[in-house]
């Protein structure tokens, strides 16, 4: 790392991500507004050094102000390239999807960069929001541009696990925050983005075909195991227990994927847990048991199972009780 960056780059990025969010901008033409290290910070985040990307992404966070999330999110994720079509061509080549970076000036490392960049400031800044309409429009705006950077977590169009991995991230903490409140008009967009992303992404050993074993594949395909049961039920410290589903919302854009309504997402549920459970990855299956745990115990301790009926949940629960041994 000393052989590529200056010494005092990583401790300085160190620094930086220490620092907390202001609640109000400061003033135009203020000299210590730490927002004017912004051009610098994002200029690290999307080199081709992966540490210092990382370190990056972090000290962005503590730059943005609440009032100037907003506008700062959505410009970031505007820079996420476009491939058109992306929806209805059932293949794409490397030649063309090298071609459509080429025209907007990406790379992979820019990207990832970019979906870290999102990462962090959604878990530390849109998270810690106490204006929960603010946080809804914000996860409207966003979920707006992801739906035509959908792309980035396919790996038919983009073979790259670490790209597919960060895409399910950022819609994973989009999801986790759409539940700390009640009344979420995009819970539902984010959740059917995520859900078919994810399924995609675990059914990925047939999309890659190699026969070498390789970390970053395995390490998708346990982000998408955690996403794809996080849809179902989401057992998490940061969810109110007072929480109830938000209502659909009619005036949503219809585009979004069929987002308003889906039949019955989870119709094969029973399937995908038992496939799951005896997938040839280690890290799907320890996953797969962690969920399951959580989700028999919330049952069991009367918590509410949201998006699932009675007899959805009655199956798996008589599943569990025949299939599984008591431990």
């Amino acid at each position: 790392l000393a052989n590529v960056v200056h010494p005092s780059l990583c401790p300085l990025l160190i620094l930086l991500s220490r620092l907390k969010p202001s609640t109000i901008a400061s003033e135009t033409g203020d000299e210590l507004d730490p927002f004017l290290f912004m051009p610098f910070i994002r200029k690290c985040s999307t080199q081709s050094n992966l540490r210092v990307r990382v370190l990056a992404s972090r000290a962005l966070t503590g730059l943005v102000s609440n009032e100037k999330l907003p506008i700062v999110l959505h410009n970031i994720a505007s820079e996420l390239p476009f491939v058109e079509n992306q929806l209805t061509e059932s293949s794409v080549s490397s030649i063309s999807l090298r071609m459509a970076l080429g025209s907007h000036h990406a790379s992979f490392n820019s990207i990832h960069g970019i979906l870290l960049q999102l990462i962090s400031l959604l878990d530390m800044n849109c998270r810690n929001l106490s204006d929960f309409s603010k946080k809804d429009q914000i996860l409207g705006d966003f979920i707006q541009v992801l739906v035509t950077r959908s792309w980035i977590g396919s790996p038919r169009w983009c073979p790259c696990p670490i790209l597919n991995t960060s895409f399910l991230r950022v819609l994973d903490h989009m999801l986790s925050i759409a539940r700390t409140f009640s009344m979420s008009k995009n819970f539902y967009a984010i959740r059917n983005l995520l859900l078919e992303s994810s399924t995609e992404c675990l059914d990925v050993e047939a999309s890659y075909g190699l026969s070498y074993y390789d970390p970053t594949i395995a390490e998708l395909r346990e982000q998408a195991a955690m996403s794809y049961f996080s849809c179902v039920f989401q057992a998490s410290k940061e969810v109110s227990e007072e929480f109830q589903m938000p209502q659909r919302c009619p005036t949503l854009d219809s585009k979004l994927l069929k987002i308003t309504e889906m039949e019955n997402p989870f119709a094969g549920l029973q399937e995908r847990l038992i496939r799951s459970l005896s997938d040839t990855s280690y890290e799907v299956r320890v996953t797969t048991l962690k969920w399951l745990l959580k989700f028999v115990k919330a049952i069991e301790s009367g918590s509410e199972v949201h998006d699932l009926s009675s007899g959805e949940i009655r199956i798996i629960k008589n599943w569990t009780k025949s299939s599984l041994h008591e431990t």
